[in-house]
């Protein structure tokens, strides 16, 4: 079964899709800005259910939710981010800090959530999630610098290298990581399965391992010349 992190299951949507992977045996946990919102799924699925508080546009609580789900489960298959509201209002009538903290939780806090699972994926493959060329944040700055300037494809074309060259990074120290242990194995089964010949010694080798029949003709076609 697979383990659930869900933002915002204190109410609608959320809570349904809480509800439902536990009915069908996954592990979840369900987060709320007031945690005794959702304590009532622990009285309903008993350990399958792990009721956090988390408000998505404090980092640190992205953060912490998506550590204490990994120490509790072992680990995040799937992170569903429903935390949100709508603020409703004509353009002209909106005001500015209500459509500013909207966009914080709406937008930014999803990020935070999904930058905070991305890290946490990658230190568990003991890779430096910090240690590429550019992070999903800088990112997002530098398209909006090419945004406001008008340089859009060239930031683009920046951007797709730098990501390029990030996954390669990457890829290297994973494969790096994996390749010692397989290399020990291979070099010692192939001196257990067969004795190889060294560079520079074919010719003796051959002598050594060459059929019966061979050696037998070769003998005797020698002693045909003497």
């Amino acid at each position: 079964m697979s383990v659930w992190l869900i933002t915002g299951c204190s109410t609608g949507i959320g809570r349904e899709i809480a509800e439902v992977a536990l009915e069908q045996g996954h592990q979840v946990a369900v987060t709320a800005r007031d945690e005794s919102r959702v304590g009532d799924f622990v009285e309903r699925f008993g350990a399958r259910a792990l009721p956090l508080a988390l408000d998505v546009t404090d980092k640190a609580q992205c953060a912490d939710a998506v550590a204490r789900t990994e120490q509790a489960f072992g680990r995040v298959d799937v992170l569903v981010n429903n935390a949100g509201y709508g603020y409703l209002a004509a353009i002209e009538e909106g005001e500015e800090p209500e459509v500013r903290a909207m966009f914080e939780t709406n937008f930014f806090g999803a990020l935070s959530m999904i930058i905070s699972y991305e890290r946490a994926r990658a230190e568990a493959l003991g890779i430096n999630a910090r240690g590429g060329l550019m992070e999903r944040a800088e990112r997002l700055v530098l398209l909006g610098v090419g945004l406001a300037f008008d340089i859009l494809v060239p930031v683009l074309w920046i951007m797709l290298v730098l990501t390029a060259f990030t996954a390669v990074q990457r890829f290297v120290k994973v494969w790096r990581q994996a390749t010692p242990e397989r290399a020990r194995r291979t070099r010692h089964h192939r001196g257990a399965a067969t004795d190889e010949p060294r560079a520079g010694s074919l010719a003796q080798w051959w002598a050594a391992h060459r059929p019966q029949t061979e050696r037998s003709t070769g003998s005797r076609s020698t002693s045909r010349r003497r």
